[in-house]
């Protein structure tokens, strides 16, 4: 296996996730006390598809879709944007950002479970272990989060 290393852009883009991801959560509970969640989303979502494609631009990435994938663009974009953002602000509104951000964070188990039981995949011990650990750190987590409400 080849090593691959990042280039001194990809560890700017990288550090700008990083920094995007983390503050997207509590920046996103401030904003929704203010601004009703499809609005918010209305104007987070396309400026955020500019910055995007802006980026891919810059550094001159191709950012053509190919022939014959536009239905299935379309049909991960519903779920995986579209579905992701409206609900995501909503739980934000209904919950804290903190146990939001945790329930968002379970998207691996779900899609593990879906590609077995949809794609009829079969379940790597290493994929099974991989997600246990992973439902450990969220248990964690929320003990964590539920404590300290309690105190």
């Amino acid at each position: 296996m080849d090593k691959q290393s990042l280039t001194k852009t990809g560890y700017l883009f990288l550090i700008s996730v990083i920094i995007g991801w983390g503050t997207s959560w509590p920046f996103l509970k401030i904003s929704l006390s203010e601004i009703p969640p499809w609005t918010f989303r209305g104007l987070i979502a396309p400026t955020a598809a500019i910055l995007v494609f802006s980026a891919g631009f810059l550094v001159r990435q191709n950012m053509r879709i190919p022939k014959g994938r536009w239905r299935q663009l379309l049909l991960v974009s519903l779920f995986n944007i579209f579905l992701w953002h409206i609900f995501s602000a909503w739980g934000i509104k209904l919950l804290g950002s903190g146990q939001a951000s945790i329930i968002a964070y379970t998207m691996p188990l779900w899609a593990v479970l879906c590609s077995i039981l949809i794609n009829r995949e079969k379940p790597h011990f290493q994929r099974l272990i991989g997600l246990g650990l992973g439902l450990i750190g969220l248990s964690t987590l929320q003990v964590i989060i539920i404590i300290n409400s309690t105190i």
